[in-house]
């Protein structure tokens, strides 16, 4: 890529803090996101034994808290850092898990919901921002470069996190032996015997443990990353090459 005169991935940008940081931080957050919105519903469908409907519902609180503090990130930026705002993100999301991975089989759909909107409210103060961030350390000429380098970024941390997830959950799985669909179709799940039911509710709830706690790791480490972060506004940490308009000497 540094060789090629028109590289996939503009790695140059790596070099500058505002660019690295943001880019780190929001991948992280990338996992944090994808591992919920692949996992959450299937929690609650296998475990909670909810419907296919309630269970996608349970990404309905997340959706509405994101949208909601990405709404309230857009009118802070400008007041405050873009470092607080992550902080304050990366703590949420990573409260929302922690409250996931305290889940049981006996757990209600409202913890579930609870847990979405906190995590949520977190992707919201995170990603929205930060994405500014990226696009404000580069000039104007280069800003589609760092949107899709952020974007792509954020896309192969989270197919990396899920997949980890996967294969810890497969694994977990696999040595008990049996069909999880026998507990995730809601057709199947009626001709189970109730104590058949329950040791697989109880099985899948084990496997899926470990898949909230990788999440949680996520956002410990998106929390430590924003720490990265340089100081200062918005518009205090604008590179030059940003401000600069086409009739401004080089």
């Amino acid at each position: 890529e540094k060789r090629s005169r028109d590289p996939f991935m503009a790695v140059d940008l790596f070099r500058k803090r505002l660019f690295w940081t943001g880019t780190l931080c929001s991948s992280l957050m990338g996992a944090v996101m994808f591992c919920a919105l692949s996992y959450l519903p299937l929690y609650v469908q296998s475990v909670l034994g909810a419907t296919p409907t309630k269970a996608g519902m349970v990404l309905t609180p997340m959706m509405l808290a994101w949208v909601t503090c990405s709404a309230v990130a857009g009118f802070l930026l400008m007041r405050v850092q873009y470092r607080t705002l992550a902080l304050i993100g990366t703590l949420l999301s990573t409260l929302g898990y922690a409250l996931l991975a305290r889940m049981h089989v006996a757990s209600a759909w409202l913890e579930a919901g609870v847990a979405s909107a906190v995590v949520g409210a977190g992707l919201g103060l995170v990603m929205a921002p930060l994405l500014i961030a990226a696009q404000n350390s580069v000039g104007p000429g280069r800003l589609g470069a760092a949107t899709s380098l952020t974007q792509f970024s954020r896309a192969m941390m989270g197919a990396i996190g899920v997949a980890l997830a996967g294969a810890v959950m497969s694994s977990i799985l696999s040595t008990h032996g049996f069909d999880p669909d026998q507990i995730v179709n809601p057709e199947l799940r009626k001709r189970l015997d109730p104590e058949t039911a329950a040791a697989m509710r109880g099985v899948i709830a084990e496997s899926l443990n470990p898949v909230f706690k990788i999440g949680l790791g996520a956002a410990i480490l998106a929390f430590l990353s924003a720490l990265l972060l340089p100081a200062g506004r918005a518009r205090d940490l604008r590179s030059a090459e940003a401000t600069r308009t086409p009739d401004s000497p080089r």
